[in-house]
């Protein structure tokens, strides 16, 4: 008599020492699950080969070892996210992801889950079963980003203004005087600009952007 069986890879093996009757397994560990068992029996008169049992480890309920990643994530609409999640326990696993904690996603059955980011804000969740019990991940929030394209805008209506830039004049107004060199003359932001005389002793003059 001689037991053998049959690994997940489909190679033949033999039980090393299991020649009776009985096969007994002690320890089973789970890269012995779905490991098929099959006996052999033979005499001087031929060989006999017993049905193929299946043996099945269990381990509990599904456990997450690797989570949802990231729990937060910002991105432009129409980018492709991908969650994952990397399960252990009793096989096999059953997988249903959700989207907003509630709404079953059709088709979203495997152990990850590829969009395209909609609009707006929204969460995704996956919850994993086997024989046993079930398990819940976390939820990764997704948020769409629209970055506009920056707009420049400038105070009153336009029209340009020509005044006498004194000293007093700038300190009344509260507005900036920039040089010719761009060299600021005091800290209020603004876009006027002002244009020193060529001449000694000329009051400096002023372009006023309001």
């Amino acid at each position: 008599m001689q037991w053998y069986y049959i690994a997940t890879d489909m190679t033949t093996n033999v039980a090393a020492g299991e020649t009776t009757a009985t096969l007994s397994i002690t320890n089973a560990q789970p890269a012995q699950d779905g490991n098929q068992y099959f006996l052999v029996v033979n005499n001087a008169f031929g060989a006999v080969t017993s049905s193929i049992v299946t043996l099945s480890v269990v381990q509990g309920p599904p456990v997450i070892d690797v989570d949802i990643t990231p729990p937060f994530q910002q991105v432009p609409a129409g980018v492709q996210v991908t969650y994952l999640v990397v399960v252990s326990g009793t096989q096999p696993f059953h997988y249903q992801w959700y989207l907003n904690s509630t709404t079953l996603i059709p088709g979203a059955t495997n152990s990850s889950y590829t969009v395209a980011a909609p609009a707006g804000s929204n969460s995704y969740s996956v919850t994993i079963t086997n024989s046993i019990g079930m398990a819940n991940s976390a939820t990764a929030a997704l948020i769409d980003v629209t970055n506009p394209a920056p707009v420049v805008t400038f105070s009153g209506n336009g029209a340009r203004r020509r005044r006498a830039c004194t000293g007093k004049r700038r300190a009344r107004l509260g507005r900036v005087c920039w040089l010719r060199d761009h060299t600021r003359r005091s800290s209020s932001a603004s876009s006027d600009f002002c244009r020193p005389s060529v001449r000694a002793g000329r009051r400096r003059r002023c372009w006023y952007n309001g």
